[in-house]
């Protein structure tokens, strides 16, 4: 009788055991592929497709292939080759969903800033929330001990300009651990991406997601070409030409009560030209500028930096028979009642050297002054306000001017020549 009774059980066991084998390898798939892809499809309203799916409920793991959401600009808002999971067996007895691995090859992602502003991907997210498009509540206790996005592809568009202009990150790498959305855990991540014209990002740090986000780390742009951003700016900006080559690196600190601060900032910029059409459209052609030692706080709306340097090149600033300075830039930013009783940013420059640099003023609001300096070299420390209205304060100014001429209205030769001079 025990023993019939142990058969009995052994065969209920094996009974169970194939029913969760066959709605672990068939069941599982079956219906991600036929009832996942048209739920999200009716959720997002995007044609959604989802390729072959591989499930192993003994090992808990899943993958998913050849995943794609479509959207309304000829290419997929989101699409990836290749999605593997491996969940943890610990995790179904805390009742907290636990990854232990979350690996995406081939991600595409489209980023796309329409006409009124707003983003693609952030519609599709609030709609995927939930129906009426506001966020759930009480979400699920989950952690991902290891994510790892591999040969990934981001491209930005943006529709609110006159013409749409798009750039490319690829390929770009992200890994991550320690993720989760209880509160007080801390993760790390990392991001590697290789930028338009050979630019590279290495961004490391770490951060704690709930209940809000905090996140410390450093970041570095090698590479970075002014070229690939000129399509953004050139509404904004009314440059007609933009050249540099950047590098830049900076330690940063984020928190909702605290807002951004940056330290140990510096960059190395080469070769830089900026340029408008018209007369005296040439502002600035400087084969080197470098600075160190630099932080910003985004609250105080302070900025400073130890050194500032700028080496080889010309500037020329002219103002133009109306009044106006060719180094405008754009148009009048429009002033919002809440920034009315904003502190004014400053800047404090420690040490600004200046190596080497042609200078050229002229001013057309009557007749021609042209006041040209060959080569100017020195050094001094500077403080700027901006508000209302701009301060400029130097101090310790120490200068050299070489070929230096004065030409005054009616004059057919300089009215002014020094070969050297020397200001304290």
């Amino acid at each position: 009788m025990r023993i019939h009774r142990l058969k009995q059980a052994a065969l209920v066991l094996a009974a169970l055991v194939l029913l969760y084998a066959a709605a672990g390898f068939l069941l599982m798939p079956w219906l991600i592929e036929h009832r996942l892809a048209p739920w999200l499809q009716q959720r997002l309203g995007q044609s959604v497709s989802v390729g072959p799916v591989r499930a192993n409920p003994f090992l808990l793991t899943l993958e998913v292939r050849d995943v794609r959401i479509e959207g309304p600009h000829d290419s997929p808002v989101v699409a990836f080759d290749r999605l593997s999971a491996g969940m943890a067996w610990a995790g179904l007895f805390r009742r907290t969903w636990t990854l232990d691995t979350l690996a995406l090859q081939g991600l595409q992602v489209h980023l796309v800033r329409e006409p009124d502003g707003s983003l693609n991907l952030a519609r599709l997210a609030q709609r995927l929330a939930s129906p009426d498009g506001k966020p759930g509540q009480g979400a699920q206790a989950a952690v991902l001990h290891q994510l790892d996005v591999s040969q990934a592809r981001l491209v930005f568009t943006d529709l609110t300009g006159d013409q749409p202009v798009s750039a490319t990150i690829a390929p770009l790498s992200l890994q991550a651990t320690g993720l989760s959305n209880m509160a007080n855990q801390r993760a790390t991540y990392s991001v590697k991406a290789t930028l338009p014209d050979e630019g590279a990002l290495d961004w490391r740090g770490e951060a704690v997601l709930q209940p809000a986000l905090q996140t410390t780390g450093q970041v570095q742009l090698r590479g970075l070409q002014a070229g690939a951003l000129w399509p953004f700016l050139h509404g904004q900006l009314g440059l007609s030409e933009v050249h540099a080559r950047a590098d830049l690196s900076a330690r940063y600190a984020y928190s909702a009560g605290q807002s951004l601060q940056l330290q140990d900032m510096a960059f190395d910029l080469s070769d830089v030209l900026m340029a408008r059409a018209g007369e005296d459209g040439r502002l600035l052609a400087i084969k080197r500028i470098t600075a160190g030692g630099g932080s910003l706080d985004l609250a105080r709306r302070t900025a400073a930096l130890q050194t500032l340097a700028f080496d080889g090149g010309e500037t020329t600033v002219a103002l133009a028979p109306d009044g106006r300075m060719n180094w405008a830039l754009g148009g009048p930013l429009p002033v919002r009642q809440t920034e009315l009783a904003a502190p004014d940013w400053t800047l404090e420059v420690a040490a600004l050297r200046i190596d080497q640099v042609g200078v050229h003023y002229r001013d057309r609001r009557q007749a021609l002054l042209a006041l040209d300096i060959g080569k100017l070299s020195g050094s001094l420390q500077l403080s700027l306000a901006g508000g209302a209205a701009t301060r400029v304060r130097a101090s310790g100014i120490d200068a050299r001017l070489q070929q230096t001429t004065l030409k005054t209205p009616g004059a057919l030769q300089a009215g002014l020549t020094l070969a050297t001079a020397h200001l304290e």
